[in-house]
């Protein structure tokens, strides 16, 4: 193995405690949590947190999914779990639902390198092979190439895409609760990472085979979709519920077993196609059963609809605590026993880690089942790669000062008074480092913001008309509700602070940002309470990253 994959194992064995996630599932009128660890191979939970969202003025069908309406009762759950479980500060991982997500397998052919980096870079290369509903520029995308075939001269890329503003409402309830979001997946990623747990211990001494294929189905209020997983990739077919069913299965204890079948097997008939389809395209394939997760009432009696409709299908409801061992005296809520599947999700999430030294550095660092589509997650892993580094930093320098202590007693027990002099002036000597060094450090400090405010603006000057176009559009975007206390410019981006009246102002504003075509992206990097005297309100911080394209062209107008 070479030097440097052996100094990347050995920093990832020392920095466990750095990667580890917290995995949080937010919907379905509720929230958990887990905390895993790994033992010998395996995953075990070790902390669980549920905490249900009930109110008597909203119906249930209001909390299913995360939304501007019911934000502030998920925001005040996720604060109330993250005290009862300690949780604040820890890094966190989450998934979005597949319907906030695009997933496709791309064919691409035979490419260069450089030349696959430049397509990416510039993302041409998604707008010629992706159709999408919205400009590229909305999304924040995950790619990783999957396959190659040398025969063909083909390879294929898995693209997985979610919009800045999804990613964004997720991320900034997460922050609001203390919490440091470091990884935003998708829903059939998770499930995938969860099945590859089952497969890792059956075939642990085993070569697993890349046909074998994994079926789950999830049905519900939101989401209603059929996975097949085949070789770690998830192809994912839509299911259409019509808004009647999906009512219907908010009140299933008032339906009758006819209704419930009927409604079953409306489902059904798109199950079995996709299923016929699925195994037409892949001759090798067997498919027999199929796993369900979902979290209506009434499971059980529509599990056996399911099975009457699909009698060639064994229909089973996924049990993830299979995949995983429970630490000592973990009790698990009575809904979350009658019902584990609805625990798959944020089990697959929560087993993970975030990888500071990855020994592959092709594609996105990491396999298809790390899927993490959060924006800026380089930065993420560098500041917890450079807290590992500081912590060692600080153990080295206390154990070299504690054994230089050592040593130092004895030598000065045995032959104090003749070195007296010597460190006498040894003192005086690093007292006058101390001051020489503080001074240098002040001077220097000094360079560096006259260096910076120099550079802001030799850029300010060359870009005036673009500058005041951006500030415009920042002015414009101001909803109601929002004060500036400072904002600042640097490196192509404006670093914005100041008040709200509270969260849904601050998501307001940043939405009509995102829409301005001067800029790239906006995104909030702290929100907190002010104080009791104002309930409510929040001071917020916000990067408002530019457009890099328009920077470019105003930059080559001003004659730079």
């Amino acid at each position: 193995m070479p030097k440097n994959n052996l100094i990347s194992g050995l920093f990832n064995r020392l920095s466990r405690g750095y990667q580890d996630v917290v995995g949080i599932e937010i919907g379905g009128g509720e929230i958990i949590s887990v905390r895993m660890k790994q033992k010998k191979g395996a995953w075990q939970l070790d902390q669980l947190g549920h905490e249900p969202l009930h109110h008597d003025e909203l119906p249930a069908s209001s909390l299913e999914k995360l939304s501007a309406d019911n934000y502030s009762f998920y925001q005040e759950a996720l604060k109330s779990l993250v005290k009862r479980e300690k949780l604040s500060g820890s890094n966190v991982a989450i998934a979005l639902p597949v319907s906030a997500a695009i997933i496709k397998v791309v064919t691409l052919p035979k490419m260069g390198q450089a030349e696959l980096e430049a397509a990416i870079e510039t993302r041409t290369l998604w707008e010629n092979v992706v159709q999408l509903t919205d400009k590229i520029f909305e999304y924040s995308i995950y790619w990783d190439i999957v396959s190659r075939n040398d025969e063909a001269e083909t390879f294929d890329i898995l693209f997985v895409a979610a919009k800045f503003d999804d990613i964004e409402f997720y991320r900034s309830l997460l922050i609001s609760a203390g919490l440091n979001p470091v990884s935003v997946t998708v829903s059939s990623f998770a499930l995938a990472n969860l099945l590859s747990l089952n497969e890792s211990k059956q075939h642990s001494n085993d070569i697993v085979e890349s046909k074998d294929v994994s079926v789950i189905l999830e049905f519900g209020p939101v989401e209603n979709y059929l996975m097949f997983l085949m070789g770690g990739i998830p192809s994912v077919n839509g299911i259409f519920v019509s808004d009647a069913d999906k009512m219907m299965m908010y009140r299933l204890e008032e339906v009758d077993d006819d209704a419930c079948q009927r409604m079953v097997d409306r489902m059904s008939m798109q199950i079995k196609q996709a299923v016929s389809t699925f195994s037409l395209k892949h001759a090798n394939v067997t498919i027999s059963d199929i796993n369900v997760v979902s979290s209506i009432p009434r499971l059980d009696h529509v599990m056996k609809c399911l099975q009457h409709a699909m009698p060639d299908l064994t229909v089973q409801l996924l049990n993830p605590l299979l995949d995983v061992t429970q630490k000592d005296k973990l009790s698990l809520p009575q809904q979350l026993r009658t019902n584990p599947s609805v625990m798959a999700p944020v089990l697959g999430v929560g087993a993970q880690r975030l990888s500071l030294f990855d020994i592959s550095e092709a594609g996105n660092s990491g396999s298809q089942k790390s899927v993490n589509v959060l924006p800026n997650r380089s930065k993420c892993v560098s500041t917890q790669r450079n807290k590992f580094y500081a912590a060692v930093a600080l153990w080295a320098a206390a154990f070299f000062a504690i054994s230089h202590a050592g040593i130092s007693e004895v030598t000065r027990a045995i032959t104090f008074e003749t070195i007296k002099p010597i460190v006498m002036e040894f003192k005086r000597l690093t007292a006058d480092k101390v001051t020489l060094t503080s001074a240098v450090k002040d001077l220097k400090e000094k360079k560096q913001k006259l260096d910076k405010t120099l550079k802001a603006s030799e850029q300010i000057r060359s870009n005036q008309l673009y500058l005041y176009n951006v500030l415009n559009d920042i002015n414009r975007s101001l909803p109601s509700g929002i004060w500036f206390e400072s904002l600042s410019y640097k490196e192509n981006t404006i670093e914005l602070s100041g008040k709200a009246s509270g969260d849904p102002a601050i998501l307001e504003f940043i939405r009509k940002l995102s829409a301005s075509k001067h800029i790239e992206r906006a995104v909030l990097n702290k929100a907190s309470l002010i104080g009791d005297k104002a309930p409510g309100l929040k001071s917020f911080e916000l990067d408002i990253e530019l457009n890099p394209l328009l920077i470019l062209s105003s930059s080559e107008q001003a004659g730079l």
